[in-house]
């Protein structure tokens, strides 16, 4: 007699396969997410007149790199935990979602500084947070049982606000304050109901489910690699050939080995192990920082290709902190997935020293004198070989070009049941 379960799938698995699904709107949201950080790395690199903070004249590019990264970052993994938690499909979440998509569009405007007023951005923030807010009392009003932790958190949302609205206001004055704090701030009183949610006694009738989350890590890290054609059909247009032509080339090759560390890699854990809070919270926080390592690194290599600017130290100084970011959080994102050390994490961290070391036997002024395209080519190279053996390392490492779950993944084998229970009704 074969067993019944494989030929029929359990409620929680059918959940467990339907709750690992992005929606449509989530996909649309995300749209909005990849023109922010497009339009912040056109900034970044489009010359030093861009190079300004976006609520602050004079500025340099790093605080627009990790203070309106952070600002968006909070905010997407609010609402992808929400949704993620408490998924739902009313006219509230939809609203809500697509109130925060204009307003970012209306804060991104506000970057340049030659665009709109920085009260209109500041301010577009703080509506933001509150929309966030309003998120979270929607939940509390249709669900009794959290209902008092979803209060705290609008009201932990409503702070935000009022800070970015403070924030409107100084910048509005004659003599303005940086207004880039006040939504730094925002962002950080918004992570305090966020964390909440990964506690383990959070964990309990509404818990994270974790193949949703890692879908949408995914997605977030495929589309910040994909805008990297963005960034190359925007600086390229109009030139009648391709300059440096075999760089163009090779980096095309490293973002696809980027893309294979941590997809085929970084992404891959055992799926009988959950984890305990402690990874969540690492997960959080390193892929905030993969975003910012691909970022740096992208924008380099883009600049590298392209000529844009003259400037090689701030080209080699995005190059070496972007990777080196980069495989750290590649190594950090192992371990929490895997919730062990095993022989990659080390060897990840290993890549991080050798790149440190490079950079400063690069940097030595009694050291050979490297050309510039060189080095680029040198860390290119580097990564690209690394990915390319990554399976040698790494036992739970798909195969190169292979995108598929595993067959023996629990996930895979609730797909498959699904599959036949329904071919066996029809």
């Amino acid at each position: 007699m074969s067993n019944s379960n494989a030929e029929t799938a359990t409620p929680t698995e059918l959940n467990e396969v339907e709750g690992a699904r992005v929606g449509w709107l989530e996909l649309f949201y995300d749209l909005v997410v990849v023109a922010w950080l497009a339009h912040t790395n056109m900034l970044i690199i489009g010359g030093e007149e861009a190079h300004a903070d976006p609520f602050e004249e004079g500025g340099s590019f790093v605080p627009l790199v990790i203070g309106a990264g952070l600002v968006l970052y909070v905010v997407w993994m609010t609402m992808t935990t929400i949704n993620n938690k408490f998924p739902a499909s009313g006219l509230v979440r939809r609203t809500t979602m697509f109130g925060q998509m204009f307003f970012m569009l209306v804060a991104m405007l506000s970057f340049d500084p030659g665009g709109l007023p920085t009260s209109y951005g500041i301010g577009s923030i703080g509506i933001i947070f509150l929309i966030c807010g309003i998120a979270y009392a929607d939940v509390g009003i249709r669900i009794p049982a959290v209902r008092r932790s979803m209060f705290a958190s609008a009201g932990a949302a409503m702070v935000a606000f009022l800070i970015c609205l403070g924030g409107a206001i100084v910048s509005s004055l004659e003599h303005p304050l940086p207004a880039l704090p006040f939504a730094v701030a925002g962002a950080v009183i918004l992570m305090i109901p966020l964390a909440a949610f990964y506690r383990p006694k959070a964990q309990t009738a509404f818990r994270i489910d974790m193949h949703h989350l890692d879908e949408r890590w995914g997605q977030l890290t495929l589309i910040t690699l994909g805008e990297s054609f963005l960034l190359f059909a925007e600086e390229l247009t109009g030139v009648h050939e391709i300059p440096n032509l075999w760089l163009f080339f090779i980096v095309f090759v490293t973002i696809v080995a980027i893309w294979r560390l941590y997809f085929d890699s970084a992404m891959r854990r055992p799926y009988k192990i959950e984890p305990h809070a402690r990874h969540y919270y690492v997960l959080i926080v390193a892929q905030f920082f993969l975003i910012i390592g691909l970022i740096s690194t992208i924008d380099a290599m883009v600049d590298a290709v392209a000529g844009i600017s003259e400037d090689w130290d701030l080209v080699f100084a995005l190059l070496i902190v972007g990777t080196i970011v980069l495989m750290l959080s590649l190594t950090l994102l192992t371990w929490a997935r895997r919730g062990r050390i095993e022989g990659v994490v080390v060897t990840n961290l290993v890549m991080v020293l050798v790149l440190g070391h490079w950079t400063q036997l690069a940097m030595n002024e009694d050291a050979i004198d490297i050309p510039p395209q060189v080095f680029v080519v040198g860390v290119c190279l580097f990564i690209t070989a690394y990915a390319w053996c990554i399976n040698l390392l790494d036992k739970h490492a798909n195969r190169l070009f292979q995108s598929k779950l595993p067959s023996t993944s629990r996930l895979h084998q609730a797909a498959a049941q699904s599959n036949d229970a329904t071919q066996s009704q029809q």
